[in-house]
C-alpha cells in the first residue's frame, strides 16, 4: 500500500507493475472527500505493459506537476487524443525508456501529430 496525494506517485506506481512483476498494489490516494484506493495493479493490467510504460512519458509530457497543461486542454482531452491516436504509444514508450536527443528526434513527428490533434481531432 502506497499513500500519497500526488498523481506523479499513482504514474511512477502503473509504469512498475510489469516491471517489478508486482501482483497486488493498492494506493490510498488523496484526502477528504476525494480520498479512495486505487488498484494500481488492475490499471496496469488492463492498460498492458507497452502502454503502462508509455505513461511516464505522457504524463510528463501532457502536464504533471512541474509541467503546465496545453493551454485550455487538461489532461482528460490529452488522454481522449492518445486513446484515438494509438501509432504515438511507441514514441511515449520510447521517450519513456530512453530520453535523448536521438529519441525526440525519432519521436517528433508523431508527438507533434499528437498536440495538433489535442487542439482539433479532425485536422489532417
Amino acid at each position: 500500500m502506497i499513500r500519497t496525494v500526488d498523481t506523479d506517485v499513482v504514474v511512477i506506481a502503473v509504469s512498475a507493475v510489469h516491471k517489478l512483476n508486482i501482483t497486488s498494489l493498492w494506493m490510498a490516494f488523496a484526502v477528504g472527500i476525494n480520498f479512495r484506493y486505487i488498484p494500481v495493479h488492475e490499471i496496469a493490467i488492463f492498460m498492458g505493459p507497452y502502454k503502462s510504460n508509455a505513461t511516464l512519458f505522457f504524463h510528463a509530457f501532457s502536464g504533471c506537476d512541474q509541467v503546465s497543461s496545453f493551454s485550455n486542454h487538461g489532461n482528460k482531452p490529452a488522454w481522449d487524443t492518445w486513446l484515438s491516436f494509438d501509432a504515438v504509444t511507441k514514441d511515449f514508450k520510447l521517450l519513456s525508456d530512453k530520453p535523448n536527443d536521438d529519441s525526440v528526434n525519432e519521436a517528433a513527428l508523431n508527438i507533434e501529430r499528437f498536440v495538433v490533434l489535442i487542439y482539433d481531432r479532425t485536422r489532417e
